[in-house]
């Protein structure tokens, strides 16, 4: 369950990040419109992209993971593109492949987070 919330951290972080930095990025919209992209993102990081790294197993032992960037930015293009077409703009393929690295990189950020967090745990039960 911590994971699946920092999971929509990292996606409210990473948006807003991205928007900020990269000027080919821009997010038009409330709080509450960043919060319901970062649970879109939550939930296709936590539940979809599993399924999909699963099905595509063999590619990524062909491509040697770089299909997993591809996944990515098809997350990032269809939140994008699909399911916030009017708040999320991101106007061309370098400045997604950029949005999507930093999504990328803040999302590695918190689940470091999440898994310091759990072996501390588990090393005060023991």
């Amino acid at each position: 369950m911590i994971g699946f919330l920092f999971q929509i951290l990292a996606g409210i972080f990473g948006v807003y990040l991205a928007a900020e930095f990269l000027s080919n990025v821009a997010f038009i919209g409330t709080r509450q419109t960043l919060l319901l992209i970062g649970l879109v993102f939550g939930i296709m990081n936590y539940l979809i992209k599993p399924i999909l790294n699963f099905f595509l197993t063999p590619l990524r032992l062909l491509t040697f993971g770089l299909i997993g960037l591809v996944i990515n930015i098809g997350i990032v293009w269809f939140t994008a593109n699909i399911v916030f077409p009017n708040n999320l703009k991101i106007t061309n393929f370098s400045s997604l492949l950029f949005a999507t690295l930093i999504i990328w990189l803040t999302s590695f950020f918190f689940y470091l987070l999440t898994r310091r967090n759990w072996r501390r745990r588990r090393h005060y039960n023991d």
